[in-house]
């Protein structure tokens, strides 16, 4: 039963239908659970939010009235700064007019100061660079000295205000003073100014009291209000927000926090975490000074049962007030909504595990005949000879009518493989069987056309007057371009490069009969021009594809350096010394297109230690993957650096160049190369 296709049909739909449904219970448990619990925490985390907008709303009206007042304050300050400012004025010019002496005139200043009314409400008083003060309307400091005392960013307030006011003319601060009987202190707030004449500093000071009890009075009218708002904010069915200070003490709650005292605290302070043994709000405090990427705080108190209830709060700090936001839920109360959503997916996905599971029997039982029938057929494939026709018709060939499906579908692709099989099997065999005779014969050919050029370095060892190389690197088997030199004379070498309009085969022929033409013309001419004549018109001849071949044929005479070539169309050669030059003159088109052109005689001369390349047009359009050219200027860049360098080293060293800017890309040209370095008629 169960070797039956049918069974293991069955039973693997069974299983993967199985494994579907594991793995939809794990994750929808896992993940969907987890989304509902997490949309409740955000919930949670949202109802944080919003109180914390509510009451950093509230206090920063409270700290715009508070700013409001500074500000009326302040222009009140400047204000009497200024009168203050003009008297003393008044006093310095006095003095430097003369009729007074400066001695008397400060002590008159000074009892003026002293006159003007006092109270703490507001007075006036003057200290030197010394902070000694000069002018003072209270009786004493309290036993203190005048720099003891800090204004509200700790620092000596006397110093820190003649720092300022020296610096930017006038200085305001907030600081603690004694009163002016000495038997207490206050809050004050002051506008110090500098008087640069008698380097003194002066001071209007007046008692910010009243300003910090009408805050503290709006201060608790925004707590009253909280405290009315707060029972009205409900999540999780019980949960709730309320807001205690750094003292741990309940600034506003609402009635269902009590139900965190049902197991014995009398207060929150009390309360205890069961899992730290540390009092709840000491963890809510030290969980606000953590990073909230870390979630919500959970922590379990004991119940009016004895039981342990567990919670989770999400805390937030209000440093301005000092005051921390809880928001409380129980993990009971947040879980629920997962729970009734995973208890109706699980019965859905039951239901359709059982249905797929019946369907998926009656679809076994119905493509398990033809599939048998299928996989006998394909175990005799292996067994049958394919370079042979069949014998007889195919066991399967009538699937395809009986079943309008897939699996007939399947039957006919057996059908089409087995006959394309037959088919490719004996056309491969042909066609294998040209394609090595073809590339035994293109391997003759290109062993036969490098037999035709010069291949032996250095091909004139006796010469002392020059360094030659070439090298040739055909993109087929066989290529179009072409190299050679040979004597004139003893004292001239004749030089030609050429690249023919094609490749493969023909590109061959074409070079091999243009090379046996030059060698046939420096036989009658010693005149490049003359020979290129003669060669084009031979080539223009008997040309029916119009093929073509740009060339350079070039003499180098080797007592004088003077180098007589003709350039059919060819690059422009490259002299290589302690400057590059380009032998950028074109004598004519390229040869073997028309016949009857008189090409041009040209002339450069290689000075003692130069060296001339000759190339084609496969180095400078060598492209690399992205179809960009190697280029004239790459070309030069890299011979600049070779000034010295023996023809072979000039070579090999473009040759490295050009590959390394192909970058593994397929070679699309010939690559011929032919280098003279000239020494001198010494060498």
């Amino acid at each position: 039963m169960l070797r039956s296709l049918n069974t293991k049909i069955f039973l693997l739909v069974f299983f993967i239908l199985a494994l579907i449904a594991a793995a939809v219970f794990y994750i929808t448990n896992r993940d969907v659970g987890r989304a509902m619990y997490s949309a409740e925490e955000r919930s949670i985390a949202n109802v944080l939010k919003l109180m914390e907008l509510n009451v950093a709303g509230r206090y920063k009206g409270l700290l715009l009235d508070k700013v409001g007042k500074t500000q009326e304050i302040k222009r009140y300050l400047t204000d009497l700064s200024a009168t203050f400012e003009s008297g003393l004025d008044h006093f310095a010019q006095m003095a430097e007019d003369g009729d007074v002496s400066m001695e008397r005139t400060q002590t008159a200043a000074l009892d003026w100061v002293l006159s003007m009314p006092a109270n703490s409400t507001k007075y006036f008083f003057v200290y030197d660079g010394d902070y000694n003060l000069l002018a003072y309307p209270g009786t004493n400091l309290g036993g203190k000295r005048a720099t003891d005392f800090m204004d509200i960013e700790g620092r000596h307030v006397l110093e820190a205000a003649r720092a300022e006011a020296m610096e930017l003319g006038e200085a305001f601060s907030t600081y603690t003073w004694p009163t002016l009987n000495g038997t207490g202190t206050a809050k004050r707030f002051a506008l110090f100014g500098y008087f640069p004449q008698w380097d003194w500093v002066y001071a209007v000071s007046v008692d910010i009291g009243d300003v910090e009890r009408a805050l503290k009075k709006q201060l608790q009218q925004i707590v009253n209000v909280l405290d009315q708002n707060i029972p009205q904010v409900e999540f999780a069915m019980t949960g709730f927000v309320f807001l205690f200070d750094s003292s741990k003490n309940i600034i506003a709650a609402p009635d269902r926090i009590r139900r965190l005292l049902e197991g014995g605290a009398d207060t929150m302070g009390e309360l205890v975490n069961t899992e730290s043994n540390r009092p709840v709000l000491e963890d809510f405090m030290a969980w606000a000074e953590k990073d909230k990427k870390a979630g919500p705080f959970s922590f379990s108190v004991t119940g009016k049962d004895g039981g342990t209830i567990s919670l989770e709060a999400d805390v937030a700090y209000f440093k301005p007030l000092d005051w921390y936001i809880a928001a409380v839920a129980p993990v009971d109360e947040i879980e629920a909504p997962a729970r009734q959503l995973l208890a109706h997916i699980s019965a859905s996905i039951l239901g359709v595990f059982l249905v797929s599971l019946l369907l998926a029997l009656a679809f076994s039982r119905h493509i398990a005949r033809p599939l048998r029938l299928l996989a006998r057929h394909a175990m005799t494939l292996p067994e049958q000879d394919f370079s042979k026709p069949a014998e007889g018709p195919s066991p399967i060939g009538d699937l395809p009518k009986h079943h309008d499906d897939e699996v007939g579908r399947l039957a006919s692709s057996f059908v089409f493989m087995e006959r394309s099989l037959r088919e490719n099997i004996s056309n491969l065999m042909e066609v294998t069987a040209t394609k090595n005779r073809i590339e035994s014969e293109l391997s003759i050919a290109r062993d036969i056309q490098l037999g035709l050029l010069p291949k032996i370095f250095p091909p004139f060892p006796d010469r002392n007057e020059f360094d030659l190389h070439a090298v040739l690197v055909s993109a087929k088997e066989v290529g179009g371009d072409l190299y050679d030199f040979f004597f004139l004379d003893d004292r001239r070498l004749c030089l030609v490069v050429g690249d023919v309009s094609d490749k493969g085969v023909p590109a061959a022929l074409f070079m091999a009969i243009t090379k046996t033409l030059v060698k046939v013309a420096a036989e009658r001419h010693d005149d490049p021009a003359v020979m290129l004549n003669l060669v084009n018109d031979l080539l223009s001849e008997d040309n029916p594809n119009t093929m073509f071949v740009t060339i350079i044929i070039g003499i180098l005479d080797l007592e004088t350096g003077r180098f007589d070539y003709v350039n059919g169309g060819h690059n422009p050669p490259i002299i290589i010394g302690p400057d590059i030059r380009w032998v950028t003159g074109v004598s004519g088109p390229m040869a073997g297109a028309m016949d009857g052109i008189q090409y041009k005689h040209l002339a450069t001369t290689l000075a003692p230690g130069e060296a001339i390349l000759l190339y084609t047009d496969g180095v400078t359009e060598a492209m690399n993957a992205g179809l960009e050219l190697f280029g004239e200027n790459r070309l030069e860049e890299t011979v600049r650096a070779m000034p010295d360098a023996s023809a072979r080293e000039i070579i090999e060293g473009v040759m490295d160049k050009v590959h390394e800017h192909a970058a593994g890309a397929v070679q699309s040209d010939d690559i011929t190369m032919l280098c003279v370095r000239y020494k001198g008629p010494e060498a």
